[in-house]
């Protein structure tokens, strides 16, 4: 079986590394970088996400801007929240505590905090009120480039 690749490098709607650089080169640094991407971390009621637990890394490139955060709660918890925070050993605020109290009740951050928005080198970690509490947490972000 032989696979079509055109002139450009499109290898079934793929386009190669020379055919992403031509793209960068013809859209501008700032026409790419606008791409909003998501990471995805899922929290479970075992204690990991909870302050006590460490919070679980979420995998975010250095240097990115985290745009919105949002969380789905999988099981219902009397208190429920979660909080994305820097992942040094003193955790500072990214996002104000979003409610995850409701099983299946989405909810998304109202505030994203200007000095913490860019991923530094100590990453980015989410975080839960209680053990109990357990939700998919989604992290918006523009990839700086």
């Amino acid at each position: 079986m032989t696979i079509h690749q055109s002139a450009n490098g499109d290898s079934q709607g793929n386009p190669n590394l020379e055919t992403f650089q031509e793209l960068q080169v013809s859209l501008g640094k700032s026409d790419i970088s606008s791409l909003i991407l998501v990471s995805e971390v899922s929290v479970p009621a075992s204690g990991g996400g909870s302050a006590t637990g460490g919070g679980i890394v979420a995998s975010i490139p250095l240097g990115s801007e985290i745009i919105d955060v949002r969380v789905i709660p999988i099981v219902a918890s009397t208190d429920g929240t979660m909080q994305v925070k820097t992942g040094g050993e003193i955790p500072a605020a990214i996002s104000d505590a979003i409610a995850c109290a409701v099983d299946k009740t989405v909810g998304r951050a109202a505030t994203i905090d200007d000095a913490y928005k860019y991923v530094s080198a100590d990453g980015v970690k989410v975080f839960s009120h209680a053990e109990a509490d357990a939700a998919k947490v989604y992290i918006l972000y523009k990839r700086n480039l």
